[in-house]
């Protein structure tokens, strides 16, 4: 008979066991600190311990992530780093309240179904060959990720993919085999890499975007950071579709039978486009506009009027214009419905928005503290090696721990580490954080490396061997592409805050 208590003891320890890590860490890290360097303040010793417990809790998840993030909110006032007023101001920055925005923005194309009806157009217009297919449904995803959740985006575009494949396996009679596989990781690729485009794309390009802001009062705007992410992102997807449908799962290119049917009739049965989704494209569009267009309309403008737009409107100002306009658009005004309500945000991501305040926040202390300056210090041995050997090293390790740990919570853990070693290598900081950054985001080989790797392994026709096998090679090619951004596409886009 089986020992059950032994097997509950076990059980019992491996739940606790996180848990207590976390406090352990930081002990281990305020003794560590004060033994290496004792003439620190005790301001940069707490923080150092505070930001050893948040970066095991974070990587083990031992608490719901948004719980660890609140952490800085007790610990830095009771530790003597920050005031409570200066630990809780980084949870309401601008970059906070730009997620919100288009968040609304998301949420009213999700209510509406506008972001169903622009995949399966677009699709129409690719075409029906097996290679187009596969193109077509990765191009799809990753634009629709560039504004939406990547999850949300993932989830919406996999059951399009399947039912191309079960097209394909009624007209062959056999399984799909490669042409399915490709299909899927189709989908769960270009959700990762498209959100690398935007700044509100996935959550660690406006952590970044916020933590430079914070650290060293640089503004990167959307449309310079757009310049840099959506060329990336798009270079990505060709090489990605490339790799998978020529290398890693090859597929021979034929016409699928009545595939541009299949897509054309579910199109049909979307009906004629509702008044909700005329008005969520026409704020979207108007939105992004506005993103895209502010500065250059400001410098066309007069000195006054476009000063005034500089510096009274934000990317911010924008995304909530754009969101909060959608609550007063009526639908039907007898029924007293509205593009969007108060009750579809209740589906607001909040753990998303306190990740992001909690990131701010530890980044915060860290400097405030002194101990960034500590690890410059520490990091200084680095000066004389060849910063294409750092930065290779450094995009290795942040792609594969970004396999198996969140990249928000990677992100917000890697800031303040990655501007000291910037420090020390003597370069501009986004020589090093920018590419990082997008490093983050290139996690293609476990399901638990992403909510789109998830979303498709759970749809029980991708092994995690098929998935490590064309993600392994992914994201080496993920890496390369990203150096030589760093070299090229960053710098000329980004000179004065990128170029050594």
């Amino acid at each position: 008979m089986p020992d059950l208590s032994a097997s509950t003891t076990r059980s019992s320890f491996r739940a606790w066991l996180p848990l207590v890590a976390g406090p352990c860490a930081a002990v281990l890290a305020l003794a560590m600190t004060r033994a290496l360097a004792p003439e620190a303040p005790s301001a940069a010793v707490h923080a150092a311990a505070v930001l050893a417990w948040m970066a095991v809790w974070w990587l083990t998840e031992a608490v719901p992530l948004a719980v660890t993030s609140l952490l800085p909110l007790v610990l830095f006032p009771l530790l003597g780093v920050s005031t409570g007023k200066e630990a809780a101001a980084p949870y309401a920055d601008r970059i906070i309240f730009l997620y919100v925005g288009g968040f609304f923005i998301a949420m009213a194309m999700e209510r509406w179904g506008l972001h169903r009806r622009i995949a399966l157009t677009t699709l129409l217009v690719v075409g029906a060959g097996t290679h187009r297919l596969v193109g077509g449904v990765m191009l799809v995803t990753g634009i629709i990720s560039m504004w939406v959740s990547n999850t949300a985006t993932a989830m919406m575009m996999l059951p399009i993919a399947i039912s191309l494949i079960d097209r394909m396996e009624r007209h062959t009679g056999k399984t799909a085999g490669n042409f399915a596989l490709c299909m899927l990781l189709a989908v769960a690729y270009g959700a990762n890499i498209g959100g690398i485009g935007t700044p509100i794309g996935t959550p660690p390009n406006a952590i970044m975007l916020a933590f430079v802001e914070q650290r060293y009062g640089m503004q990167i705007e959307f449309l310079q950071w757009a310049m840099v992410g959506i060329p990336f992102a798009l270079t990505l997807m060709v090489v990605a579709w490339l790799y998978l449908t020529r290398f890693a799962y090859p597929i021979a290119e034929r016409a699928l039978p009545g595939g541009r049917d299949e897509i054309r009739a579910e199109l049909a049965s979307l009906g004629p486009m509702s008044r909700g989704e005329r008005s969520v494209l026409i704020v979207f569009l108007v939105t992004v506009a506005g993103w895209m267009l502010r500065e250059p309309v400001a410098r066309l403008l007069p000195a006054a009027i476009g000063n005034w737009v500089s510096t009274s409107i934000d990317d911010t100002t924008v995304a909530l214009v754009g969101g909060l306009v959608l609550f007063a658009i009526p639908v039907d005004l007898r029924s007293r419905t509205f593009v969007m309500d108060w009750s579809a945000v209740a589906r607001l991501p909040w753990d998303i928005l306190f990740l992001f305040g909690g990131g701010l926040s530890l980044a915060a202390g860290v400097q405030s503290s002194g101990l960034a300056d500590l690890l410059g210090n520490a990091l200084a041995a680095t000066h004389s090696w060849p910063l294409v050997l750092t930065l290779l090293l450094l995009l290795t390790a942040s792609v594969f721990l970004s396999e198996v740990t969140s990249n928000t919570a990677q992100a917000n853990l890697f800031m303040p580490i990655l501007a000291g070693l910037a420090l020390a290598a003597g370069v501009a900081p986004l020589t090093i954080i920018a590419p990082c950054t997008i490093a983050f985001s290139c996690a293609f080989m476990l399901p638990m490396g992403t909510p789109p790797n998830a979303i498709v392994f759970g749809s029980g026709r991708v092994t995690i061997r098929q998935m490590a096998r064309a993600g392994l090679g992914l994201n080496f090619l993920g890496i390369a592409l990203i150096l030589a951004s760093a070299y090229t596409l960053i710098p000329w886009v980004l000179p004065v805050i990128a170029s050594p």
